[in-house]
């Protein structure tokens, strides 16, 4: 097989130029304005501006308060109290229960005796039997509350003595009065026209009552005339046996003086 030559050509040197001499100083074309040096005089004084004073304020023609003049906000401040006011010992006494309740909220209370409550109270009159009656076999279904502010608005009514003693016999009215309640149905009853089993029925009621009430029908009432099986508050003995016992010992005492004077 016959050589084949395949011709190089190869390329031509670039020649590298060199400057001579490097410049080692930079020409900067902007120009600059020089100012001739300029020293201080260190005896030269600067004007000097005093403080205006309070008087030169006052007398000056912007003048607006003067020392001697007070602002009208400017004052002294009265000294505190040796003492503060010391709160109260004891809190007022708390009702004994509401009486302020409105009986027309009363849900139990048909609308018709309400209004007869309203109109005897308003006029003064008593309410009927039958009116009495179904108001008062409505307290055993109320609320302290509510039962206290009907019982107000029955003794607004103008009470007879029969009903004063219902009220005063009533367990349910006992257990909820107030004492000025309980005082008020005591006096309105006439005990002098009570026989033996009104006596017994209210001697028994009241003596099972709250504390409050018994002392108001002590107070009230004279237990001494014809209530002997009544047992006072503080007290053990009934007053029938009392008044026993006080007989005895008056009568035992007389025995005793008469039989010193016959010995003299």
């Amino acid at each position: 097989m016959p050589e084949v030559t395949i011709p190089a050509t190869l390329p031509e040197e670039i020649p590298v130029i060199i400057p001579e001499e490097i410049p080692t100083e930079i020409t900067d074309p902007t120009t600059y304005e020089t100012y001739p040096d300029t020293t201080v005089d260190t005896d030269q004084t600067l004007p000097f501006t005093p403080i205006p004073t309070s008087e030169d304020l006052c007398n000056g023609s912007n003048a607006t308060v003067c020392p001697s003049e007070t602002l009208p906000f400017v004052g002294l401040l009265p000294d505190p109290p040796d003492t503060m006011p010391l709160p109260p010992d004891t809190l007022p006494d708390a009702p004994e229960t509401l009486d302020t309740l409105p009986i027309e909220l009363i849900a139990e209370l048909p609308p018709e005796l309400v209004q007869a409550l309203l109109d005897a109270g308003d006029t003064s009159i008593p309410l009927t039997e039958e009116e009495f009656t179904a108001v008062v076999d409505t307290i055993s279904d109320l609320a302290p509350e509510e039962a206290v502010a009907l019982i107000t608005q029955i003794l607004a009514t103008a009470v007879t003595p029969d009903q004063a003693e219902a009220l005063a016999t009533n367990p349910e009215v006992l257990a909820v009065i107030t004492s000025e309640q309980a005082t008020e149905i005591f006096e309105t009853i006439e005990v002098a026209t009570l026989d033996a089993t009104q006596v017994a029925e209210l001697t028994a009621a009241v003596q099972a009552a709250p504390t409050k009430v018994r002392k108001a029908f002590e107070k009230t009432i004279n237990i001494f005339g014809g209530f002997d099986d009544y047992v006072p508050t503080g007290s053990n003995i009934p007053v029938g046996e009392r008044r026993t016992l006080i007989a005895i010992a008056a009568g035992t005492t007389l025995t005793a003086a008469g039989s010193k004077i016959k010995r003299k």
